[in-house]
């Protein structure tokens, strides 16, 4: 599969293990994505860095995604970036909500 086909929103790709957690025990492999956040959403613009399908193997994840590179880097997860003088009325709890939700 094209990674870019799957995941329009997205212009880098490669493929990370992921050290067991409590959610899983053993080391999970994930198709990582690097983009900017789209225009409906309040962080328009700004980048973000997050894992878009997950696997159990290297194996599955290379048969899904051959052309995509491999990356022993594990990213940290995805966060906003505040400014230093924050809007008085802005609350972390905001971060990723889409202006369609209000409408």
């Amino acid at each position: 599969m094209n990674p870019r086909n799957e995941h329009p929103d997205f212009e880098n790709f490669r493929i990370v293990s992921i050290p067991p957690r409590e959610e899983w025990e053993r080391t999970k492999w994930a198709l990582w994505g690097d983009g900017e956040y789209p225009e409906s959403s309040v962080l328009a613009g700004q980048f973000r860095s997050l894992a878009l399908e997950y696997f159990d193997s290297e194996a599955e994840a290379r048969q899904d995604y051959p052309g995509v590179p491999m990356d022993g880097f594990v990213p940290m997860p995805s966060t906003a970036i505040v400014p230093i003088c924050p809007p008085g009325d802005w609350s972390p709890m905001d971060a990723g909500e889409s202006w369609e939700a209000d409408a």
